[in-house]
Formats: C-alpha cells, structure tokens, sequence
C-alpha cells in the first residue's frame, strides 16, 4: 500500500509540476475519493 501511494504522489506532483497548480487542485479530491481515506500508522 504505501509504495502506491508514494507512487501516487510522485505522479500527482509531476502532474502538477506539468500542468500547473489547478490541475493538482482537481486531482487530489478525486484520487482521495478513488483510494479511500487512511489512518497515519
């Protein structure tokens, strides 16, 4: 589970770094949805 997270926040931050600061603002919301919320360990 974590290395899909980090995964996903790699990607989420190049997406980001390509597209801008909106794109990251519509993603994140989405991707929290699609993976659920966790608990810090």
């Amino acid at each position: 589970m974590f290395t899909l997270v980090l995964i996903a926040v790699i990607a989420g931050a190049l997406a980001q770094r390509l597209a801008g600061l909106g794109f990251g603002l519509l993603v994140s919301p989405v991707l929290v949805v699609l993976l659920g919320p966790s608990t810090a360990s």
